[in-house]
């Protein structure tokens, strides 16, 4: 092993004494002696020169100290333990290299000649840049020394014997280095500092802009920190700020010079990296920049034939080179793809066996799959003026032709099954879609491709699986098509119809989120499932909001709520809570299209409330809390001109109270919640209420059929004196559904229905009863029991019966009517109403009332003229038995 000599020891280890007064004329010697060791590769004394150095850059003066050599040689030690960091001593070598360059003191006597300008050499070499932090701040305020000395002496001299970097180059390293400012504790804001520092000699026509452009962007990266920075944004502003710098040299050969600069300095990052991702941009930006065609179209061309289709951050790069020089050169970037894709399709591949391999492999496809993705690229980012003429055949048409061609097996035309090729046809309606739109006269444009894209954007959603949530597909193609659906010709009614009714087939239906969550292996699938379905519900959301603002009418809203009703009596839970999600992205879609922007009455209040509110019972808390919400939004759409007032904040501490899990606090909640609704319900809608409430009451569970009740009889009781026209109707509806409510508890809400409208308007509720035919069944026959048996109407029911018995016969001559049904009708009705007092006598809880009317019943003619019909239309259904118990009122 080798040794080393006593005397090199001597000398490494002198170091702390260079800045004594006696040892400085040794100082010669003792460098010329550490010189000795500057090859050798041995850890330790690779160290203790480094030690060495160190303390000799900072005693004070280096003169004749052989100082360039030191500092080549802490540069060199830093770039040979790069590729050796797993060794220990190696990465602390490494460390001691930036101390040095770190405590680098560019005030020393002879520093300035000794760094100016050489240190520049290690500014764009891709294994210097671990130093780069360091080396920019020491260039930095060298280059600011050599401004104040004057120009002549801050200009450098390219062509002398340092070997420097280009201006191209430097622009281009430090640019890229920018990128990613917080690298390496920070060193993009050192990249830009030195940029300033430098702008006369990279051209002097940027000079004045630097000075004022680049301190803002010093401050948004110190404003900011690696995990607030808007990257995408931060990347924009730096590309303007290359291209807007181009700009003002206008030199078509400098703006070459710069893009070739940026190609050769690919090699020297990692694939994939930030850096390297901008690095593509800053090419495509030079090139747009470039007047020089001929340069920009071999370039171009370069990337196309030598990109490794296989490679994703490859494939990334040519699509933003080539979509950037697109900003200015769109033509030529459009033929190089069109020629570039007419010579792949001329490759032969020979065999049965090749052909499979091809496919298989996925090169070819890959290939194709880029090409697709440029063209929509280059759509977005070319000139608005000029888009909108070739946007349908030369990029929209060719993007279909590869989508085909890869759809294809030996000339056969197979299901695509490829995630990754369904992603990349969404990706591209998406940014043709959004480019076309951004265009001036995109409202004029009729884009002939819509319905092809729409259709293969609703196939790909029918194809996702129901019973597992796993690709970013569903909800990507229903964003594509909220984007396509905003472009002309528009569909009709029937097509948006089945593009909402698919999205809610596609996505209701999924199982329930924390059973998805759980089929992940991991925490970290778990977390993408649950991303995956908000994105999705998110999506559903905005294509509802772009339907509505595409037909914003009432009668269409109520189109797109009629293909919910369906889902809120689903069985399974799950489905009927995303269908109330839904239903309140709906409302507040309609509120901030529809709504706002016409002063209508919302004539659907009374029945979307009648539909709705039931659910505040449902079993899951998050259904109930979406009720809240649909509720809010209908009462803030139906009191637009109105000052709600409190009832927004009661409806938030209810929202709370309907997470109780106890049913009974449920009901008193959701009755709550109807006491605030019946201070702004609409009366002319009443009857639209009834109906939605009772049709609940036979789709619902039992819970959600009980908070019906409860909600039709407050809101009965709370505006029935402003409903009285609406009785008549009201009852009707009662009635018609008496027979398929039998369950005894959501039957006895009806009876009170009919109760409440009675003490409300008696005359109007005996006629509609006595209306019914005879023989009378067990409906009616209940209602006139529940009438006998409440003491407040009882006794006035009597009296209006025996008056309908009496009048027929004293009024006997007036009837002029000379149709069957009116003389029937005056015939029945003094048999209903006998009929009707002996239901009403049976149910009296006293006999007080009947003593009192005794002499009534005696003058009455039905009392004398027994009718054979009697005897069958007191006849009477047996009351069933078993009914369950009734919930409090509330």
């Amino acid at each position: 092993m080798w040794k080393v000599s006593e005397w090199n020891k001597k000398v490494l280890y002198t170091s702390p004494y260079l800045s004594v007064p006696e040892t400085k004329v040794k100082k010669f010697l003792i460098v010329k002696a550490v010189k000795s060791t500057l090859s050798d590769q041995n850890a330790k004394v690779r160290k203790a020169v480094l030690h060495f150095i160190r303390r000799l850059l900072s005693s004070g003066s280096v003169e004749n100290c052989a100082e360039w050599d030191m500092v080549a040689y802490v540069f060199h030690e830093f770039s040979v333990s790069t590729s050796k960091l797993a060794i220990q001593e190696e990465s602390t070598i490494q460390t001691l290299c930036i101390d040095i360059l770190q405590c680098l003191d560019t005030s020393v006597s002879g520093m300035t000649q000794v760094l100016w300008p050489r240190l520049l050499e290690y500014v764009v070499p891709a294994q210097y840049t671990g130093t780069l932090k360091p080396l920019c701040r020491c260039l930095r305020e060298l280059a600011e020394k050599k401004q104040q000395e004057g120009e002549e002496a801050a200009c450098l001299d390219y062509s002398g014997p340092v070997k420097l970097p280009t201006p191209q180059g430097l622009l281009a390293r430090l640019l890229v280095v920018a990128s990613s400012p917080y690298e390496r504790e920070g060193h993009g804001c050192a990249a830009l500092q030195l940029l300033k520092a430098l702008h006369y000699n990279i051209h002097a026509a940027v000079g004045e802009m630097w000075v004022v452009k680049i301190p803002p962007l010093l401050q948004y990266v110190e404003g900011n920190t690696e995990n607030s920075l808007d990257h995408e944004r931060w990347e924009h502003m730096l590309l303007q700020f290359l291209r807007t710098s181009l700009e003002m040299i206008g030199d078509s050969a400098w703006s070459s010079q710069i893009s070739l600069e940026l190609s050769q300095q690919m090699a020297g990052y990692a694939s994939p990296s930030k850096e390297k991702s901008f690095l593509y941009k800053a090419l495509g930006t030079s090139l747009a920049v470039c007047q020089d065609l001929v340069h920009v179209k071999s370039q171009i061309n370069t990337f196309l034939m030598t990109t490794d289709y296989t490679e994703a951050p490859e494939r990334e790069g040519v699509i933003s080179i080539l979509a950037l020089s697109a900003e200015s050169h769109l033509d030529l970037t459009l033929n190089a793809l069109q020629e570039f894709g007419a010579a792949m399709s001329k490759v032969k591949i020979s065999g049965f066996i090749s052909h499979l391999k091809d496919y298989h492999r996925g090169k070819r496809g890959k290939t194709r799959s880029t090409l697709m993705l440029t063209y929509s690229n280059v759509a977005v980012h070319a000139p608005k003026d000029q888009l909108l003429s070739r946007v349908e055949a030369d990029i929209t048409g060719n993007i279909l032709h590869y989508y085909r061609a890869s759809c294809q097996v030996l000339g056969i035309t197979v299901t695509n099954k490829d995630m990754y090729l369904k992603l990349t046809l969404i990706q591209n309606v998406t940014e043709i879609s959004c480019a076309i739109l951004e265009t001036r006269d995109s409202q004029e444009f009729e884009f002939s491709y819509k319905q092809e894209l729409l259709g293969y954007m609703l196939d790909f959603i029918k194809k996702e699986p129901l019973d597992s949530l796993a690709s970013p597909v569903r909800y990507k193609a229903i964003l594509a098509i909220e984007h396509l659906s905003k472009l002309k010709p528009s569909l009709t009614l029937e097509e948006n119809r089945e593009l909402i009714d698919q999205c809610f087939k596609s996505l209701f239906p999924l199982p329930p989120l924390e059973k998805t969550k759980e089929e992940g292996e991991t925490a970290k699938d778990a977390l993408h499932i649950q991303s995956l379905y908000m994105r999705s519900v998110e999506a559903l959301g905005k294509l509802m909001k772009t339907l509505l603002e595409e037909e914003p009418t009432a009668d269409w809203f109520q189109e797109m709520f009629d293909l919910l009703r369906p889902w809120f009596s689903s069985e399974k839970e799950w489905e009927r809570e995303r269908a109330l999600q839904a239903s309140t992205q709906l409302l507040t879609a309609y509120q901030e299209t529809v709504n706002s922007t016409t002063q209508e009455t919302f004539n659907r209040f009374g029945s979307l409330i009648g539909l709705i509110a039931p659910y505040s019972c449902d079993s899951l808390a998050t259904s109930r809390q979406w009720v809240v919400d649909c509720i809010s939004c209908l009462l803030c759409i139906q009191g637009q001109s109105m000052n709600l007032g409190s009832a927004a904040e009661e409806l938030r501490c209810l929202r709370e109270a309907l997470t109780a899990p106890d049913p009974e606090a449920l009901f008193q909640a959701s009755s709550k919640m109807a006491r605030v609704v019946s201070e702004y319900f609409p009366s002319e809608q009443a009857t639209d209420f009834i109906k939605a409430t009772l049709g609940g009451m036979l789709s619902a569970s039992p819970t959600c059929a009980t908070a019906a009740g409860l909600w039709m009889k407050i809101i009965l009781k709370e505006c029935g004196d402003a409903m009285l026209d609406k009785v008549p109707d009201i009852l009707v509806i009662i009635y018609s559904h008496m027979p398929t409510i039998q369950e005894g508890s959501l039957k006895q809400f009806l009876v009170e229905a009919v109760s409440i409208l009675a003490h409300r308007d008696l005359e109007t509720v005996i006629s509609s009863l006595l209306g019914e035919p005879l023989p009378i069944d067990s409906d009616i026959t209940e209602l006139w029991r529940s009438l006998g048996g409440d003491p407040l109407l009882a006794t006035q029911v009597l009296k209006i019966l025996i008056d309908k018995i009496k009048t027929p016969t004293r009024q006997e001559g007036r009837i002029t009517s000379e149709t069957e049904i009116d003389r029937d009708w005056a015939a029945a009705e003094p048999l209903s109403a006998t009929c009707a007092i002996f239901e009403v006598v049976s149910a009296l809880q006293s006999s007080k009332a009947v003593q009192e009317l005794l002499p009534e019943f005696s003058c009455s003619p039905a009392a004398d003229q027994p009718n054979p019909r009697t005897r069958d239309a007191f006849a009477k259904d047996k009351q069933p038995e078993g009914i369950p118990k009734r919930p409090t009122t509330y």
